[in-house]
């Protein structure tokens, strides 16, 4: 599931242009919200599961590194 995701993230990411079409890009925004939504969710719940063993694996620090980064440029007070 998570696979398809980060599938369907990467094609809306990949839509944006310049003079692009505000319902198209109000679109791919909350795609882009929702996709991130998910990978917050993917994290938490490795972390529950897997507790301190979780940050033992390299991809996991990778993907809540990925996640963190993604939650500052989602922030409003991201200035484009």
């Amino acid at each position: 599931m998570i696979l398809v995701v980060i599938i369907i993230n990467t094609l809306t990411l990949v839509l944006k242009w310049p003079y692009m079409n505000e319902r198209l890009q109000l679109f791919v925004e909350i795609v882009n919200h929702i996709c991130t939504g998910v990978f917050i969710l993917e994290a938490i719940f490795k972390i529950i599961a897997f507790g301190r063993s979780y940050f033992k694996e390299s991809w996991n620090i990778f993907d809540l590194i990925i996640v963190i980064g993604s939650l500052v440029f989602i922030s409003p007070n991201f200035k484009r």
